[in-house]
């Protein structure tokens, strides 16, 4: 009878083992959740979700006072400008701005050179403006 209730009690032990064990796991995926959630705002959702499930709240509050990626802030400035109408919603890429810029400097160029004249020189710029 002394061995029953030696295993009982053991068993009882174990599951209440098992069951606390369960509820910090579920606490600290919690924890990830939120820190994930906060830090994704900011670009950094792996980051604050690792903060959180590690070091709980003050990984939230660390993750929450990080500055944005530089990509997030650009895309939001972006969003922002287009909004207001600023920009148009498909700007060129960057490597069109280069070659147009490299054009007008050509042109710059040629102009001091006294190998255009000020109003060739303003006509092709605009078109080169135009094509970007």
């Amino acid at each position: 009878m002394i061995g029953f209730q030696l295993f009982a009690q053991s068993a009882t032990n174990s599951t209440a083992s098992i069951v606390a064990a369960l509820i910090i796991i579920a606490l600290l995926a919690f924890n990830g959740i939120v820190g994930y959630l906060i830090g994704n705002t900011k670009g950094r959702g792996n980051l604050g979700f690792w903060l959180g499930f590690f070091i709980s709240i003050i990984g939230w509050i660390i993750v929450a006072f990080l500055p944005r990626t530089l990509e997030l802030e650009e895309e939001r400035e972006l969003r922002l400008a287009t909004a207001r109408g600023v920009v148009s919603a498909s700007p060129a890429p960057p490597s069109a701005a280069k070659a147009t810029a490299e054009k007008i400097a050509l042109l710059e160029e040629l102009l001091e050179n006294g190998l255009i004249s000020d109003d060739e020189f303003e006509e092709r710029k605009r078109a080169a403006l135009d094509d970007l």
